[in-house]
């Protein structure tokens, strides 16, 4: 029996060597992960996502994101909204988001933003994405800047205004966000917010063209085309791109604009002679009525003379 119990001893004896020399055969990070260090365990499932290991990139940050950790609930969400690693489920995307973002994280708010944008995962509410991307773009969140040019010019959760919207899309594209810079080129183009400006507006399409946005390659083409055929274009609203207004030459489009700028005065005045005429009407109508009045009044006071006198 002795025997026995020095064979087993001697067995487990190798498993915890084997045991023990693997886990020191791991890297300090690795070796913190599995002590509970929440940090090593967020980096960690990292490495995996790098790796493109999302059942282990899952396990891990879900490790981390159950103590508290707010970039590995951050990670939560995202794996949960793609479904990789786990089963997709909006809902609880939502739910992780929403604590990272309760915790100040940046990424999870402007995540947040979307899903409430989008109805993913809640119910669609614009005012309460607003309030969320307006924490993001403040905080210099281009995406955030980005989705504050779109709201304030669609009007969704907050009251529309173009000049706002120009502003943060401004703010947005001075951070390279290639998406503003073709959203500032469409309000150059229609005069949103902006005086409106082909040149800069060719310009910016250009920039996004070069960051391989074909929406911009193609209206760079067309307005520069246009341009190059003395050919103006007139914004509008919304923007319609085959709207245009096409002259031979400079000279014929100011005139053309000077004959446009002369029959609305002459219409103006025309609408002010007819109101003129119809406030003589009226006082002419005030005047006969007036007569009529007095007339019967006359006529009444007439009979009852004459009523006094028989009496």
């Amino acid at each position: 029996m002795k025997k026995i119990y020095a064979v087993m001893f001697g067995f487990l004896l190798v498993i915890i060597v084997i045991v023990a020399s693997w886990f020191f055969s791991l890297k300090q990070p690795k070796r913190s992960a599995y002590l509970g260090d929440t940090a090593s365990q967020h980096d960690l499932a990292l490495n995996y996502l790098n790796e493109s290991d999302y059942p282990n990139t899952f396990k891990w940050a879900e490790k981390a994101a159950n103590k508290g950790n707010t970039e590995a609930q951050m990670m939560l969400c995202a794996l949960y909204y793609e479904g990789q690693g786990v089963e997709q489920d909006h809902y609880k995307a939502f739910e992780w988001c929403e604590k990272s973002a309760n915790q100040g994280n940046a990424d999870a708010q402007s995540t947040l933003g979307h899903m409430y944008y989008e109805g993913k995962g809640v119910e669609k509410d614009y005012a309460e994405a607003f309030d969320l991307f307006k924490i993001g773009a403040y905080r210099g969140d281009n995406d955030s800047q980005l989705k504050l040019c779109a709201m304030y010019a669609e009007g969704q959760g907050v009251r529309q205004d173009y000049s706002r919207a120009f502003e943060w899309c401004e703010k947005s594209a001075n951070q390279g966000n290639i998406h503003a810079s073709f959203n500032m080129a469409l309000m150059y183009l229609r005069g949103d917010g902006v005086e409106d400006d082909l040149d800069v507006a060719i310009e910016l399409f250009g920039k996004a063209c070069d960051n391989r946005i074909q929406d911009g390659c193609d209206e760079y083409k067309r307005l520069s085309a246009l341009k190059a055929q003395t050919v103006y274009i007139v914004p509008s609203k919304p923007y319609q791109p085959d709207e245009v207004y096409v002259t031979p030459n400079e000279e014929e489009f100011y005139e053309a604009e000077l004959k446009e700028n002369q029959r609305e005065k002459e219409e103006a005045e025309l609408r002010a002679i007819q109101r003129q005429e119809q406030a003589e009407l009226n006082e002419a109508e005030y005047r006969s009525d007036l007569a009529e009045i007095e007339a019967a009044q006359a006529e009444l006071k007439s009979i009852m003379r004459q009523a006094e006198l028989l009496d």
